[in-house]
């Protein structure tokens, strides 16, 4: 299965340009080089930046409307936006491919004022149009419809059969569809990482089918409410997930990244979370009843509220961890020996004080 079906590239054809193939154009001071790509990372950074309308890679990765505002995103949630800058007047003509013919995806351009110039639906007609020189913004819309995300990759090349008219110059644009030339180009621009991450919509669809992915990098995944009881996420990576009130009961977490993840309320009763690191995340309200934690590195995590009562803690990290309200009646302490009392709320009674409890 493809990770993106909807993966799309975009390019626009500009006159004068001469772009060798992927990974190699002109650089921005018209010298030849390696491709020089701006990414949505770019142009939130510094948003007084500007795409060229003459050169350049631009990418950018769409969500979907219905999905939470993300960070480093330039134009809210299901739009994308690339300010772009016309140095002379062009004749532009905009074509989008699109391998799912029922995609809806589109596009508009519009100048400094506000005003639409042209717009562009996928698989749909080609517009042409006189574009003057000034600024303007591309504004990529996300159909809903399709799949959670898609990457946007906008090339600029020079178009060979381009028709000139006594005014203006006039070249042809086509949007199109190519995921593997989008993955080796992001590979040769150094960005690969961002194309990676868009794998974990897929691998969540696979989780949730099937409740087995072990080792899977699931950083920052959207799990909320999740039913993933009994899953296997033995090693997985779930750095800065969204795991609140998701049910885990019995899951494998053995050795699972869980650093700064939130698990507020999520149920993780005779869990296995042997050897997890579960630094700085979000514990509140969580059940660990009976789970297994001995090794687990619970430093400075937020533990208030959580009901820990019978969990194994041996050897568990716990310094710093805020333990406020938690139930640790049963519990076997972290020296490996002793027993929490059945009357133990934010403290281990009868055993020794948690700055014992290093790790080690």
């Amino acid at each position: 299965m493809k990770s993106y079906r909807t993966l799309l590239t975009l390019c626009l054809f500009v006159s004068l340009i001469s772009i060798l193939a992927i990974g190699g154009c002109n650089n921005n001071d018209g010298s030849q080089g390696g491709t020089q790509a701006l990414t949505e990372n770019d142009f939130f950074e510094a948003p007084s930046l500007n795409a060229k309308a003459d050169r350049g890679i631009a990418v950018t990765f769409l969500e979907h409307p219905d999905t939470e505002n993300p960070e480093r995103d330039t134009g809210g949630v299901g739009i994308d936006t690339i300010p772009y800058k016309y140095t002379r007047a062009l004749g532009n003509t905009f074509c989008w491919e699109d391998e799912d013919q029922g995609a809806e995806h589109f596009m508009t351009l519009v100048d400094s004022e506000g005003v639409e110039v042209l717009m562009v639906e996928a698989n749909g007609k080609c517009v042409t149009e006189a574009i003057e020189d000034g600024d303007y913004e591309m504004r990529i819309h996300h159909d809903g419809r399709t799949e959670d995300s898609i990457g946007v990759f906008i090339q600029v090349t020079e178009d060979t059969d381009a028709v000139g008219s006594k005014s203006i110059e006039t070249n042809q644009g086509v949007l199109k569809t190519a995921k593997s030339i989008f993955s080796r180009t992001l590979r040769n621009i150094g960005i690969i990482q961002e194309a990676g991450a868009q794998t974990v919509v897929e691998k969540i669809k696979t989780l949730l089918e099937t409740h087995k992915c072990p080792g899977c990098d699931l950083h920052r995944a959207k799990l909320r409410s999740a039913n993933l009881s009994g899953a296997n996420l033995r090693d997985a990576n779930l750095s800065g997930a969204d795991l609140r009130d998701a049910d885990l009961l019995g899951a494998n977490l053995n050795g699972a990244h869980l650093s700064d993840a939130d698990l507020s309320g999520a149920g993780l009763v005779d869990a296995d979370l042997s050897g997890a690191n579960l630094f700085l995340a979000d514990l509140r309200r969580a059940l660990f009843i009976r789970a297994n934690l001995s090794g687990a590195n619970l430093g400075s995590a937020n533990l208030s509220g959580a009901n820990l009562s019978d969990a194994n803690l041996r050897g568990a990290h716990l310094i710093g961890a805020n333990l406020s309200g938690a139930n640790l009646g049963g519990a076997f302490w972290c020296d490996g020996v002793c027993r929490c009392a059945d009357l133990s709320i934010g403290t281990c009674v009868g055993c020794p004080p948690r700055d014992t409890c290093t790790g080690s």
